[in-house]
């Protein structure tokens, strides 16, 4: 901008007249290449961070139920009943994403209605939101069962205090909730990228950009996978025969 008002002053100044100069071409600057998405302001940031972070803690307090049914003989009543133990595992799955459900939702509403997190915002936003926070509701289920069917098992509640009491903040760093991990380094965000919830954190932030669904699909398919996985897991650990 300098060397540009310096040429035009030099052209009025002389009338056209050609003036030897030091500008080169390479005194211009450089291109620079920015992205076309909407920025993310640090409320929406904080508010998608937090909202994956502490559904986090609906598996290993699920977990942690089942254990304290097993306890107190509760698991064991319903055995007798004649119900099918791996009936009572899918029960803990679906408590965990309903509950993910719930908790998402009114995070979002209130964020939306008192803070005006998603302003300007369309239908096919809100249903990309809610597909978005099923399928990671999934993977909550998942790792719910998942942790259960140790617990109940092994007879340990161990994995659910572990899990609640640092794994959550390993997962909650390496996904972005804390801060961008981008800033750090490639290798930190391509990993927290593999966490189920750094992979739903991003596919929230590119929403909110206003890129496409299809634009973040192998995101939602990771975790869909991690989900299906954390729920085979379980299936296999998970006691077969009636426990007393």
């Amino acid at each position: 901008m300098n060397n540009l008002g310096l040429e035009l002053s030099m052209a009025f100044a002389t009338e056209g007249e050609v003036v030897e100069t030091t500008i080169s071409e390479e005194n211009f600057g450089v291109m620079n290449h920015f992205s076309s998405g909407k920025p993310v302001s640090a409320f929406q940031y904080y508010t998608i961070g937090m909202a994956v972070m502490f559904a986090l803690y609906v598996a290993s307090t699920i977990s942690s139920n089942a254990f304290k049914e097993k306890e107190s003989h509760v698991f064991a009543r319903l055995m007798m009943t004649g119900e099918r133990p791996l009936n009572y595992l899918l029960s803990k799955v679906i408590s965990a994403v309903v509950l993910t459900l719930i908790q998402l939702t009114i995070l979002f509403v209130a964020s939306a209605l008192f803070f005006q997190t998603f302003v300007d915002t369309s239908i096919e936003f809100w249903g990309s939101l809610a597909i978005i926070s099923f399928v990671f509701s999934l993977v909550i289920g998942g790792l719910a069962a998942f942790m259960t069917a140790i617990a109940i098992q092994f007879n340990n509640d161990a994995i659910s205090g572990f899990f609640s009491g640092g794994a959550v903040v390993i997962f909650a760093f390496l996904g972005g909730s804390l801060s961008p991990v981008e800033y750090f380094s490639p290798l930190m965000r391509e990993l927290g990228n593999w966490t189920p919830n750094g992979a739903m954190m991003t596919a929230y932030l590119q929403l909110i950009q206003g890129f496409n669904l299809t634009e973040f699909l192998p995101m939602i398919y990771r975790v869909l996978f991690m989900a299906v996985l954390f729920i085979s897991l379980a299936v296999v650990i998970f006691p077969k025969r009636r426990l007393m």
